[in-house]
């Protein structure tokens, strides 16, 4: 195979999506060229059945805003690819693969690249998860998938890489002496675990086997997160433990319609049949109208991706606040709800023990103890949760915890220096 004129990383990820490009020309700038896009499809409705109109990554968050939220909107795909019940959706009767909806998102990041380099790109080393899922058929069906979407988009030597080992090799780089390291790779719907032997000397070793002495991970991430501030703070805003009466009685409301709402782009399933229908009669006997009314809003007006916008905010601000509010206006609903980050980290305590019961049998598949781990790379955007800071810093010691510039582009720039050991 001869050497490309770019070693390319592609980090196919939950929320956002990130390419970068390394020149292989000895006289050429080696600085890494990196670009990133959410992880989004927009359809907004057809004008006429002739016209078939999407949108990719920022642009469709633009339109989709634009057109008032009004759309089949595509977020999380990663996090569906191991289903192999989802074999297809119908996006205004026309019938789309998984492949093909993958197939879009890295022609969009594929096509830009090669427009700023001016050459083609055909070599690719790919990120995956430690694991799509814990059924291995079901694993195996995620990256068959991602593999025939990276062909299809024009890629012609494809390799996969576990992820959290893409951003040890960018932590390689950086390194003068060896070390041995923890990533913890915290994204929107996993949490991956790599313990590796890092080494300068061996930066360009063909065969880096040995050195990885274990990976695990749990499918956990910044969505649960989210959907732990929904269920928590705000479904009792939307009607939560209100009750209805029928045949003289008084039921709950239905919990399946608070847990279908814990997911954003789960919410267009409650304008759909039966939920549309079961909503209206709930609505003219509830005993809190005024929270139906507002989920009812929530449904029909297409809010559910604004909201978790503010949610995803108030996530954020807990890395430096100790109280917050979730603040949320459209012309026809208003949320305004205090939260505090003591009640945050209870709402997600379960999730985190998680987390921290897969790093314990991570440590014990590598016997390997914490004071045994030199450094901590943390990466992903949900690693900056700061109760997920705090817990791994009384956990290994704070002074182990590496600073990383790269959190959101380090997997990607890993996986093009993989490319460049596998050539």
């Amino acid at each position: 195979m001869k050497k490309p004129p770019y070693l390319c990383g592609l980090d196919f990820g939950t929320s956002n999506s990130v390419i970068c490009a390394i020149s292989t020309d000895p006289h050429g700038d080696p600085s890494p060229v990196v670009m990133s896009e959410p992880t989004v499809l927009f359809f907004p409705w057809r004008n006429t059945k002739d016209t078939f109109t999407y949108y990719v990554g920022q642009e469709a968050v633009q339109k989709y805003v634009e057109m008032g939220m009004h759309g089949r909107f595509i977020q999380s795909l990663k996090s569906v690819l191991h289903d192999p019940d989802f074999d297809m959706t119908m996006i205004y009767g026309v019938p789309f693969t998984p492949i093909e909806l993958t197939e879009l998102i890295l022609t969009n990041l594929k096509q830009k690249m090669e427009a700023k380099l001016g050459t083609t790109l055909d070599t690719v080393v790919m990120g995956r998860p430690v694991m799509f899922s814990e059924d291995p058929e079901e694993d195996q069906t995620a990256q068959r998938r991602i593999h025939s979407a990276a062909r299809k988009c024009g890629f012609k030597y494809i390799s996969f890489q576990l992820e959290p080992i893409g951003a040890a090799y960018s932590y390689e780089a950086r390194l003068t002496k060896a070390e041995t390291v923890l990533v913890v790779d915290l994204g929107g719907g996993t949490t991956d675990y790599t313990i590796m032997n890092l080494d300068p000397q061996k930066r360009h070793a063909l065969d880096r086997t040995q050195d990885i002495l274990a990976t695990g991970g749990v499918h956990i991430g910044g969505d649960d997160f989210d959907a732990s501030i929904m269920w928590h703070a705000l479904a009792p805003y939307f009607g939560y433990g209100s009750q209805f009466e029928d045949w003289n009685r008084l039921f709950d409301f239905p919990i399946h319609f608070f847990t279908t709402l814990c997911t954003w782009y789960d919410i267009a399933k409650l304008k759909e049949s039966p939920f549309k229908e079961d909503l209206h009669s709930i609505l003219r006997t509830s005993t809190n109208k005024p929270a139906v009314r507002r989920l009812k809003t929530l449904i029909e007006e297409d809010l559910g991706f604004g909201l978790f916008k503010a949610i995803e905010h108030t996530k954020k601000a807990f890395s430096e606040l100790d109280q917050t509010s979730i603040h949320f206006e459209s012309p026809h609903l208003s949320v305004h709800e205090p939260v505090s980050r003591a009640a945050f980290e209870g709402y997600i305590a379960e999730h985190v023990e998680a987390i921290h019961s897969a790093l314990t049998e991570t440590l014990q598949r590598a016997h390997k103890k914490e004071a045994d781990i030199d450094s901590i790379l943390m990466t992903g955007g949900s690693s900056l949760v700061s109760v997920i800071q705090t817990t791994m810093a009384a956990r290994f010691g704070g002074n182990k915890i590496i600073p990383d510039s790269n959190r959101f582009t380090g997997v990607a720039v890993g996986l093009a220096l993989g490319c460049g050991y596998s050539l």
